[in-house]
């Protein structure tokens, strides 16, 4: 019982069948494929990972006489159970000249033995192909982003996710690039880590364009990139496909990465002179602009060379074209500090920034403001007991007008206000305190591992260890302090050592001045109310 594809008029022809999906087909399906050079036969195993298997290249005369048949006595057993699918076939004309076109080479990372990458992090993979053939040949989407004068930006190609498939899934909502006849892709898959999509993908979930047409003898680079979220091994290896008409290169370049677990040290609190607080500022990483317009994820903006710091209270700030301690594009700032809720209850918090922003209460994300846009605000909530608590704020600029801050709404209220630091509850004088404080400490690992301990030191004497994400080191006397301290996150990453100075004096005296008092009349009373009540 054949079912019979039938081709009319005089070509030269490959013949490709689309299979249906499935874990229980024939693996021995017999095809017959009729052509001007006879009848030749195919067997077929459809449990193929491929939406379409090639059949070969024939030529065919004039009629209807070309045809392809499936026959249904494949000799498997009935006990096997297997199933027989008669779907559907593709002609594919092929002319004299056709695209002839070579992956020369495909370099991993930095090209060294070993490649490591971090969790969150992207590794970019650099494919070199080369057009040998005497047509020009073209590419689809994703490809690298223009530059201001029209040519691709290698910098700025297309990053997929690691659960990411060019062809999506379900239940994603990542952008889709269907295959597109005749089109030319460089192709990357996993031998140990299955990906979900929609519909065949040949083993190669991620594929990217080769940016634009490429003439006969012309060669190019072109760079994808992969962001891994899961630790472990990944076996990686390489092709090169015509959509819909062949793989010019199948399973080549294999290499073994590594993926481990994030390395973005904590962030703990710090302060001026002054005891004021101070926000860190680096220089932003090289990153895809399309994984920073999309990604949600903290961990995926990762920092480049550190600048310094400055006193920074979360207070909007518009820099405009430029940024803090000189900085004008690609920076990054982040700040963790400890503040007083005054009343147990639901409390708002909001940033608002130009680029992208997170905000952190006690570890738990809060705020999400993400993504390459102008000035915005976001916001969200958590319920907190009155007491101390973790605020950490993670924002970055790309290029353009730079601005960012954050604030609080506390339980019942409608206006926003600033967040005021746990230090300013005690009286003092710079960094001498007239009463002896409860100095705390905080860290947070902005959407990391967790804080796992703290060690601290006094004069740089014995290190104390102690666990947590605070660090509370209690009531001092009178006198004067060295402290030196370091947060670590399960991950082992460890901030740098920071040191606090401080000294306690209750008999320091104050000098007040007393100005006359003024009288003014007003239409109506105007009631102002401090940043929020000190216990």
């Amino acid at each position: 019982h054949p079912r019979t594809w039938a081709l009319p008029g005089v070509c030269v022809s490959a013949a490709g069948l689309r299979l249906a999906e499935t874990p229980y087909a024939s693996t021995l399906a017999e095809y017959r494929i009729r052509s001007a050079d006879g009848t030749t036969t195919r067997r077929l195993d459809q449990n193929s990972a491929e939406e379409w298997v090639d059949l070969g290249t024939y030529t065919f005369d004039a009629g209807s006489a070309g045809a392809v048949e499936l026959y249904d006595v494949t000799g498997e057993t009935l006990s096997q159970g297997r199933v027989l699918f008669f779907d559907a076939v593709r002609w594919v004309p092929v002319g004299e000249d056709e695209a002839d076109i070579e992956l020369v080479s495909v370099t991993y990372g930095d090209g060294s033995a070993n490649i490591t990458v971090a969790a969150g992090e992207v590794l970019p993979v650099h494919f070199t192909v080369r057009n040998r053939g005497t047509l020009a040949v073209d590419g689809q989407g994703p490809q690298a982003s223009l530059r201001s004068d029209g040519s691709f930006d290698p910098a700025n190609g297309y990053v997929y996710d690691e659960g990411e498939c060019f062809l999506g899934a379900e239940g994603q909502d990542y952008p889709v690039y269907p295959k597109e006849t005749g089109r030319i892709r460089v192709t990357l898959g996993s031998t140990n880590r299955n990906m979900p999509c929609t519909g065949g993908i040949g083993g190669y979930p991620w594929r990217w364009g080769i940016d634009g047409p490429l003439q006969p003898g012309q060669s190019r680079t072109v760079t994808g990139y992969i962001r891994f979220r899961v630790p472990g091994e990944v076996t990686l290896k390489a092709g090169l496909i015509q959509e819909y008409v062949r793989y010019f290169a199948e399973d080549v370049a294999t290499k073994t990465i590594t993926v481990v677990p994030e390395r973005i040290t904590p962030v703990v609190s710090v302060y001026d002179t002054e005891a004021r607080p101070l926000a860190y500022v680096y220089k932003l990483a090289n990153i895809p602009d399309n994984l920073l317009a999309r990604t949600r994820n903290p961990l995926s903006i990762t920092r480049g060379e550190y600048v310094g710091s400055f006193f920074w209270n979360g207070k909007f700030t518009n820099w405009g074209a430029g940024g803090p301690l000189g900085q004008n594009d690609g920076f990054l700032i982040e700040q963790t500090r400890l503040f007083r809720a005054p009343v147990d209850g639901t409390y708002t918090f909001r940033t608002t920034s130009d680029d992208g922003s997170w905000l952190w209460i006690n570890g738990r994300e809060v705020v999400v403001n993400s993504g390459l846009h102008a000035v915005r605000s976001a916001s969200g909530t958590i319920d907190l007991k009155a007491g101390i608590h973790t605020l950490s704020f993670k924002y970055f600029d790309r290029t353009g007008n730079a601005s960012a801050g954050y604030d609080m709404q506390l339980p019942n209220e409608t206006d926003f206000r600033p967040v005021r630091d746990m230090l300013e509850d005690t009286p003092r004088v710079g960094r001498i305190f007239r009463a002896p404080p409860e100095i705390l400490l905080a860290a947070d690992d902005q959407g990391g591992s967790g804080i796992a301990r703290w060690r601290y030191s006094f004069d740089y004497e014995a290190w104390t260890e102690t666990t947590g994400s605070v660090l509370n080191l209690g009531k001092f006397v009178s006198g004067s302090y060295n402290l030196s301290y370091q947060a670590i996150d399960n991950a082992g990453n460890a901030s740098p050592v920071e040191t606090l100075s401080f000294s306690i004096n209750q008999e320091l005296p104050v000098e007040r001045s007393y100005l006359p008092r003024v009288s003014r009349i007003v239409s109506a009373p105007v009631a102002r109310l401090e940043p929020y009540p000190i216990p």
